[in-house]
């Protein structure tokens, strides 16, 4: 019978002490709770860390397949001879912008050029003009 008061005092005793937190028991369990969220959460930063490297060298692999299939299909002669024919049409459109252009700027430079004659002319005519007009007073003075 005194075990069992006993064993009934220390159950009651151990349920007081549980709510404890300044024991040493409690200490260690907390510690140990600490060290264990701690692991854990390492292991989720490692297995983040992991999808995200996973996913990366996905991405390389779709790269390189992406890049491979492209050299593949661009080495066939079919596309050689269309991307060959894209190129001359490429170079004769730009020949011809070239000579669209090369004509406006000898059609604007000879335009330049008879306002400038245009220009000379009447300067010439009124200097004529002026020159005409002092002989004539200096004639009539005499």
């Amino acid at each position: 019978m005194r075990d069992n008061e006993r064993q009934t005092l220390h159950a009651v005793s151990n349920n007081r002490v549980s709510g404890w937190t300044n024991t040493v028991h409690a200490m260690r369990d907390r510690k140990e709770q600490e060290r264990i969220k701690k692991l854990e959460d390492a292991e989720i930063e490692r297995r983040k860390i992991d999808a995200k490297e996973e996913e990366y060298q996905q991405q390389l692999r779709q790269n390189q397949l992406d890049r491979a299939n492209k050299i593949f299909h661009d080495s066939q002669d079919q596309v050689k001879a269309l991307h060959a024919k894209m190129l001359m049409c490429d170079v004769a459109q730009e020949q011809t912008a070239q000579l669209s252009l090369k004509d406006r700027k000898a059609n604007l430079l000879k335009e330049i050029d008879l306002q400038w004659e245009e220009l000379e002319k009447q300067k010439m005519a009124e200097y004529d003009e002026r020159l005409r007009e002092k002989l004539e007073k200096e004639f009539h003075k005499k």
